[in-house]
């Protein structure tokens, strides 16, 4: 289940909702008028989920590089 940060524009108030109650959240309000926005719609669980990405990535290259490194010593070391 999805996490939302909801803004209303024009008075800057946040809701925190869930998809269930995003969608009865949009049944009662409408979310532009005359091709204006009303609201900005952040997904937080997207959001987490791409900063765990970031970091399982910087950890999985750091690593690689690590390993080339400690390859070119050892070689080093063994040949000259």
């Amino acid at each position: 289940m999805d996490n939302y940060k909801i803004t209303n524009l024009s008075t800057n108030d946040i809701y925190y909702l869930n998809e269930q109650e995003k969608r009865n959240f949009f049944k009662l309000n409408d979310f532009f008028i005359n091709g204006v926005y009303l609201y900005s719609i952040i997904n937080l669980s997207e959001l987490k989920r791409n900063r765990k990405e970031k970091i399982v990535d910087f950890l999985l290259w750091s690593a690689l590089f690590c390993a080339f490194t400690l390859m070119a010593l050892i070689y080093i070391q063994f040949n000259y």
